[in-house]
């Protein structure tokens, strides 16, 4: 199924959260629109193990409470601690771009 969003139609994947780091959560897709289920505020996703410049992913947290997105260890989201996950919550819809090598900015509804 492709769904269509500000002009541009991307895959939606559907992936559920798991995992408590980098390591164990299962890895976004790039590219493309990932809508995340079972997000319970302790579970979350991983971002791109080595991603390229400007490259993103669009994630909607489908569950009930916040979802926890991981960076790489040695990088960061928005400037904050290394390693650190950011919270989407709940019903919301996110865009993480990549800035430079390891670390992403990320804008959310």
């Amino acid at each position: 199924m492709a769904l269509k969003f500000l002009n541009w139609t991307a895959a939606a994947t559907t992936v559920q959260a798991a995992g408590a780091d980098h390591e164990t959560a299962p890895r976004l897709v790039v590219g493309g629109l990932n809508t995340v289920t079972g997000a319970d505020g302790k579970a979350g996703m991983a971002l791109a193990d080595k991603p390229k410049l400007s490259e993103s992913c669009r994630v909607y947290n489908s569950g009930p409470a916040p979802l926890l997105v991981y960076p790489t260890p040695d990088g960061s989201i928005n400037g904050g601690r290394t390693g650190e996950p950011v919270r989407l919550p709940p019903g919301c819809y996110a865009l993480f771009e990549c800035v430079d090598g390891p670390n992403w900015c990320y804008l959310h509804s």
